[in-house]
């Protein structure tokens, strides 16, 4: 289900930006989303023969990139305001969500058990 998902945004994607989509996308932003926008990107390459040249250099600048038309696509953690979409004629969706945790070093802490139990009381 998860690669149907993967590969309709991709396809999705790549039909957003038709006519730039000559071979090769551009896309620059977040650093976060890079390890398995490499991963879709490559298995989606090797399907359609198509090339996604994806920049990590942060959400800010993927943000300035696509302000400025220099790349195809770009990949912010933060959604652009209404106001700007409209301001800039962009679209956005939702692409991956994740989450991030904190590894702390705290003379005294012991966080000894925290782990299992937070995962143990996850409902699946």
């Amino acid at each position: 289900m998860i690669k149907r998902i993967v590969g309709a945004t991709l396809i999705w994607l790549s039909l957003l930006i038709g006519g730039a989509c000559a071979g090769e996308t551009h896309g620059a932003g977040s650093t976060f989303v890079t390890p398995i926008l490499e991963k879709w990107s490559a298995e989606y390459s090797a399907k359609s023969g198509d090339h996604i040249d994806y920049q990590s250099i942060g959400s800010g600048l993927g943000i300035a990139q696509i302000k400025k038309a220099r790349v195809d696509f770009g990949v912010s953690d933060i959604p652009l305001a209404p106001g700007e979409l409209v301001k800039y004629g962009l679209r956005q969706f939702p692409l991956f969500i994740g989450g991030v945790v904190p590894v702390v070093n705290i003379e005294g802490v012991s966080l000894a058990g925290t782990i299992p139990r937070c995962v143990n009381s996850i409902p699946m």
